[in-house]
């Protein structure tokens, strides 16, 4: 809550989430947070910095504290930091390997002064992941077994140096997944596809939308029917490849569509 696209009042917003009982919320609005302090009982909110704020706080540790100052009366509701958003998705890899770490750094370092108890973390994309999960942007796809799933090479130093850190303060690794537009995804390709060869088969409606009644991937034994379940273990894959198998037994699967939060596993 609190971008522009969102148009939906605050009063409105919180009395839909009580009644359907969402007490984990995103922010970006420290307007938004006044309110929910006193709208929704037992309220987990994430509060998220934009990727231009994530790059100016790498560059300027001073305004860490500026930043999180504000913040600090609310420090009971907030669980996480979502610093920047999805910037694998439109920041190089040369630019991230300097800038996250030090962001990272920064604001923990700022927390700690201020006495906060917020975990901050970064929440990436799938495109992170080399086949067998590949897409367009945001939008991924299965073709290989989760089991197979590795970060893609040009992405492996940031991702080395950010588990580091993540792991030394105990935060999550956050990921945001998103199925149907792979499905959506499918779809253009087919379209542009047509008069030429043959394609093979995309990905099904029910698999992205998790209505599938069969197993659609068999990997190890493990059955999916849900190309967002597929996508989850295929990232825990890549993240065992960083860290002792043993350490994911631990890994969280809750926040934001149940699928977003992953437990960092420990380090080996």
């Amino acid at each position: 809550m609190g971008l522009a696209k969102d148009s939906l009042p605050a009063t409105e917003a919180f009395a839909l989430l009580n009644e359907k009982g969402i007490y984990r919320i995103k922010i970006f609005d420290l307007e938004i947070i006044k309110a929910l302090n006193s709208s929704i009982l037992n309220a987990e909110a994430t509060i998220g910095f934009s990727n231009e704020e994530m790059l100016s706080l790498a560059s300027n540790a001073s305004l860490a504290l500026e930043a999180l100052r504000p913040l600090q009366p609310f420090d009971s509701l907030i669980k996480y930091i979502a610093l920047a958003s999805e910037p694998n998705e439109s920041l190089p890899s040369s630019t991230l390997s300097g800038a996250l770490p030090s962001a990272l750094t920064t604001l923990n370092s700022a927390l700690e002064i201020l006495e906060m108890h917020a975990k901050v973390t970064v929440p990436f994309t799938i495109s992170l992941l080399q086949p067998p999960v590949r897409g367009s942007g945001s939008a991924g796809s299965i073709s290989s077994p989760p089991s197979l799933g590795t970060f893609s090479g040009v992405w492996n130093g940031t991702i080395t140096q950010v588990l580091s850190i993540l792991h030394q303060n105990n935060a999550p690794f956050m990921m945001n997944m998103h199925p149907y537009p792979a499905y959506v995804n499918e779809l253009k390709k087919k379209e542009a596809s047509k008069g030429k060869k043959k394609r093979k088969k995309g990905v099904p409606v029910a698999f992205a939308l998790g209505t599938n009644n069969s197993s659609v991937v068999v990997d190890r034994g493990l059955e999916y029917r849900s190309l967002l379940n597929a996508m989850y273990d295929t990232v825990l894959a890549a993240l065992a490849k960083h860290y002792r198998r043993d350490g994911l037994a631990d890994h969280g699967r809750g926040g934001g569509n149940g699928r977003e939060c992953m437990q960092v596993p420990k380090s080996g």
